[in-house]
């Protein structure tokens, strides 16, 4: 019986751990924070500078050769100024983001509804068009948009 309960309680700890949400990045619209659209050429340097950080953190170094940012950076900035929560793209092999992101803990969730009104998807969209996973990146809550078909991650990180 003391087996019984003991395997029971390891069980329910297993379950636990596997079911534990991840936190996941805010939604600045709902905060009421506005993207940087047109930043300054100073800003949209320090953007990409830190899009390229934040691969860096996100697939680990050396970057994938063929990795190229794709399209520009968008930052999503409080009252005072401070980069909230950054958006960038890059282009990579499918082969290479499997590889990097295998043993990272990203976590495969449905597209959050947001993000499928901005992108003009669907309620279902086929995996292979767009995947969405959830992890963290420098201990900060990120999505993690992946299409397949494009061969394109996009990477949603809260600062």
């Amino acid at each position: 019986m003391r087996l019984v309960i003991a395997r029971f309680f390891v069980l329910l700890i297993l379950c636990g751990c596997q079911t534990q949400q991840i936190r996941r990045p805010i939604d600045p619209e709902v905060l009421g924070m506005l993207p940087k659209m047109e930043p300054t050429t100073d800003e949209a340097l320090k953007l990409g500078e830190d899009a390229v950080a934040a691969f860096v953190a996100t697939f680990g170094q050396p970057l994938p050769t063929q990795l190229r940012l794709d399209g520009p950076t968008t930052g999503w900035f409080t009252d005072k100024g401070e980069l909230r929560q950054l958006r960038a793209a890059a282009k990579l092999p499918r082969s290479e983001f499997r590889r990097r992101t295998a043993s990272k803990g990203w976590r495969e969730i449905p597209i959050p509804q947001e993000y499928l009104k901005a992108m003009h998807l669907p309620p279902i969209v086929p995996k292979d068009y767009m995947t969405c996973y959830v992890g963290q990146v420098s201990s900060k809550p990120a999505y993690l948009f992946w299409s397949d078909y494009a061969e394109t991650a996009m990477l949603v990180l809260d600062y």
